[in-house]
């Protein structure tokens, strides 16, 4: 069967972004429920506005003029590239997946570290990245929860401390609150599980909250957060994205608790506050689900989750490997 036809999207043809990101949906959501995807138009924003010294690009792939396959391949300086291939299901096993990993191995180059990051989510998609020795280092449970909650179902779960406060907004953070959220923000990615995953903590402080913020408003997304305070000191945060464009299903974002409060009912005081604040967002009106996906090792926080509500409906395989274990193209002589 003759070579699929391997293109680079056009960051500013938004028609073609929208094939793209439809064909990657359906690649990823095949055969699964309630499955989160960007927008069409978050990944259009991603596409057109790459910091300098990164790299993020999207791929497609065409048998006889039709779209059956497509990448996307971002690489920051000093990190893993992430790489995600998705193939419609009636045209796999026909070398498309291969050849959009070729693809993908060329425009990463000599990218150092010579790391490659991906997720999968099914068996299929574990055995192809194995072809290239890409193993898991982290398998997280994926758990949906149904929307609308009452005000009721809210109290009914709450468990209130004389200590414990929560503040909630929507949008930018509140300039007394940056700081403590940058510095929680920081240890989040200290110690989120990531299993045997390559991790290289970014620095956090109070610009980059704020980039990430005009960042995900420009990408459709309204920022729903909550902070715990113990005393007067912050101690945790957690994170809702209200997709604008497409808000049926509402993303959970991280949620942290400081290290010397866990255990206290922290967390829970943090979802539940958040939730109800969601409830506010005119945005949201219309959402049925939140989806997050937390590590298979954080028992603690799978089972506050399945205490508020949430079900467990799949897995995802995140996974690791060396660049160049991907396949190489073939260059005549």
């Amino acid at each position: 069967m003759n070579s699929p036809e391997i293109s680079t999207v056009d960051p500013a043809d938004m028609e073609e972004i929208v094939a793209w990101n439809a064909t990657m949906r359906t690649a990823y959501s095949s055969g699964r429920a309630v499955v989160w995807w960007t927008s069409a138009e978050a990944s259009a924003e991603q596409l057109r506005a790459v910091r300098a010294g990164h790299l993020h690009v999207a791929l497609t792939a065409r048998r006889g003029g039709m779209m059956v396959g497509g990448a996307e391949i971002a690489l920051a300086p000093g990190q893993p590239a992430e790489v995600e291939i998705g193939v419609l299901p009636e045209h796999r096993g026909q070398g498309i997946g291969t050849a959009l990993a070729v693809a993908a191995r060329e425009l990463c180059g000599d990218h150092e570290p010579p790391l490659l990051q991906t997720e999968v989510f099914t068996e299929d998609g574990l055995a192809f990245a194995r072809r290239w020795e890409i193993e898991p280092g982290n398998v997280e449970h994926r758990q949906v929860l149904d929307l609308p909650l009452s005000a009721d179902a809210l109290d009914a779960l709450d468990r209130p401390s004389p200590h414990l406060t929560t503040r909630s907004w929507v949008g930018a953070c509140p300039e007394d609150l940056v700081d403590s959220l940058a510095r929680l923000t920081g240890q989040m990615e200290e110690d989120v599980p990531a299993g045997s995953l390559t991790r290289i903590v970014t620095p956090t402080d109070r610009e980059r909250i704020r980039r990430n913020e005009v960042r995900l408003d420009a990408e459709g997304y309204d920022l729903v957060r909550s902070i715990a305070q113990f005393d007067g000191k912050s101690i945790g945060y957690t994170s809702l994205f209200v997709p604008r464009a497409d808000p049926e299903i509402v993303v959970q974002d991280y949620t942290l608790v400081d290290r010397a409060y866990r255990g206290q009912g922290v967390g829970r005081a943090l979802k539940i506050a958040n939730l109800r604040q969601l409830a506010t967002v005119p945005s949201a009106a219309g959402s049925r689900w939140v989806q997050t996906s937390t590590a298979v090792t954080n028992a603690p926080m799978l089972a506050l989750n399945v205490a508020i509500g949430f079900r467990t409906v799949d897995s995802i395989y995140e996974c690791e490997g060396r660049m160049d274990a991907l396949p190489a193209a073939s260059h005549p002589s």
